[in-house]
């Protein structure tokens, strides 16, 4: 009985921790934070959106509240495959609102990437804050246009 009580405990911590996600049930969202990474090769898109799908298969359609202070997308090739997996994470979740975004460079990539995958359902939705953010989600999900 000890063993899977500490088996199940570590179950329901893994569904909602990570190093770049989790899930938050108060807001029921998936909170990815990827502040400070650098994007400088595929790989590091793998290493967040792995994650990011792990959580997201564990606590699926939701919304996704993703900060992105002081990310750099500097490349067009790990920007073109950024969106790629975007469009991958979406057949998860119900969305993706980011906020924060300070690097101007980082933006015109997600933007472009979003016009790119407009019919596979990516949206840019970028805002200034958390509160924007959240602000956001609350809409979409009760139908209403966010911007």
């Amino acid at each position: 009985f000890t063993a899977s009580f500490v088996f199940m405990s570590a179950v329901s911590i893994a569904r909602r921790m990570g190093r770049y996600s989790r899930y938050n049930p108060e807001l029921d969202v998936i909170e990815t934070d990827v502040t400070g990474v650098r994007a400088t090769s595929v790989e590091v898109i793998d290493a967040i959106f792995d994650e990011l799908e792990a959580v997201a298969r564990a606590n699926p359609n939701r919304w996704v509240l993703a900060c992105w202070k002081d990310t750099k997308i500097t490349d067009s090739r790990v920007a073109s495959y950024y969106g790629e997996r975007t469009t991958q994470a979406l057949a998860l979740v119900n969305g993706v609102v980011r906020y924060a975004a300070t690097d101007s460079l980082t933006k015109v990539h997600v933007r472009a990437e979003a016009v790119k995958h407009r019919n596979d359902g990516m949206r840019s939705n970028l805002y200034d804050s958390r509160e924007e953010a959240l602000d956001a989600i609350r809409k979409l999900r009760t139908g209403k246009r966010a911007i």
